[in-house]
């Protein structure tokens, strides 16, 4: 079992003598298990904590997020589209390049990375331009 310290979970209810009806409350809450030990998770809701038995919490873990790159279309996106990038300006003094065309099928995160660059570049330019 993964480490679930600091992982969000949905409270349950489960059966057994230790489970408290005010722990109703809490049925589909997401809480953050604080710490695992003695066969139980701590999980630390809003207002309350409480006792949940190992064996099951599991089944009850709120997914990891997904980084940004795993929820586009990737697949829908084709080696057309291209982006030409001025590396001195975006990367910041790269010399001997002027211009690397990059396509999102080749590196999807370096081109999310430099397209958002670049987007921060053109926000500045436009707002300096404004401002003047």
């Amino acid at each position: 079992m993964e480490n679930l310290v600091n992982r969000k979970v949905r409270g349950f209810k489960f059966e057994d003598v230790t489970y408290n009806s005010e722990m109703d409350k809490h049925i589909g809450e997401i809480g953050t298990i604080r710490s695992v030990g003695h066969g139980d998770a701590y999980v630390d809701f809003k207002h309350r904590s409480w006792c949940y038995p190992l064996d099951q919490i599991e089944a009850h873990l709120v997914p990891k997020e997904e980084p940004i790159i795993n929820k586009l279309p990737l697949e829908d996106l084709t080696e057309s589209i291209d982006l030409k990038i001025n590396l001195k300006r975006s990367l910041g003094g790269i010399d001997n390049i002027e211009y690397k065309s990059l396509t999102i099928n080749e590196n999807p995160e370096l081109f999310l990375k430099i397209t958002q660059l670049i987007a921060d570049d053109m926000a500045k330019n436009i707002n300096s331009s404004l401002n003047n």
